[in-house]
């Protein structure tokens, strides 16, 4: 019988985080498998899509994700009075995140790293010469992938933290967004009002289809500031 194998390093977490881990890891030549508990990479993510210009120069990504560049920005204060602000230059870039996200996948794939997918990890155990990271799909209740070292790049799922005795914030801010009918095609909204959220911000981000990215970051209750910006804004 072989023996089970065990990899050099497994990341848990199929984000931009854990994407370009795993690249880079597998680019030294380690052996590398990415767990991720969505049954895609890209899927449901809360994020603006907004990065900075030079990323994809930076880590060498294909710019197919780009929407649109990024100079000019408004912010808009509690009373309703608009700061417009034009940088000299594109600054950044408005993404597609399911693109950028599989963009990194396929670069950490021709690195030479492996991708499961629906593998939701419930707990690490140490053992002597390794780690077992134990899993869960819908189509296996456990399975257990066994690793030299481990990477937890679960954004901010902090069960796995918690779980082995790590550090973790104590201090949360609470974040939501949705889709919202946009005519407005290339005009990045900058919320700063209490109502909308308490000590963050609101955003209003045109993506395609004339839809936006609308959410907010509060360490308030973002439903009520989600209300008032579909209400009000």
């Amino acid at each position: 019988m072989s023996k089970e194998k065990i990899y050099d390093v497994i990341v848990i977490g199929g984000g931009p985080s854990g994407l370009n881990t795993a690249r880079l890891l597998a680019d030294k030549g380690l052996d590398v498998i990415i767990l991720e508990a969505k049954d895609s990479v890209g899927k449901d993510v809360i994020c603006t899509g907004i990065v900075s210009k030079n990323t994809f120069e930076r880590f060498n990504l294909s710019e197919n994700s780009v929407l649109y560049y990024v100079q000019k920005v408004e912010f808009i204060s509690p009373s309703g009075n608009i700061v417009r602000y034009k940088h000299p230059f594109p600054f950044a870039s408005v993404v597609d995140r399911k693109t950028f996200d599989n963009n990194l996948l396929e670069l950490a794939i021709k690195s030479g790293a492996e991708l499961s997918l629906n593998s939701k990890t419930i707990d690490i155990s140490y053992e002597k010469n390794f780690m077992s990271v134990i899993c869960t799909s819908p189509e296996v209740p456990k399975k257990i992938v066994k690793g030299r070292f481990v990477v937890i790049a679960t954004g901010v799922d902090y069960k796995l933290n918690k779980n082995l005795g790590l550090g973790y914030p104590k201090y949360f801010l609470r974040a939501v967004q949705g889709y919202f009918m946009n005519g407005d095609n290339k005009n990045i909204k900058i919320l700063i009002n209490n109502n909308i959220a308490k000590n963050g911000f609101g955003w209003i981000v045109p993506i395609k289809n004339n839809l936006a990215n609308v959410g907010l970051i509060t360490d308030g209750d973002p439903r009520k500031g989600f209300d008032y910006i579909k209400d009000n804004i």
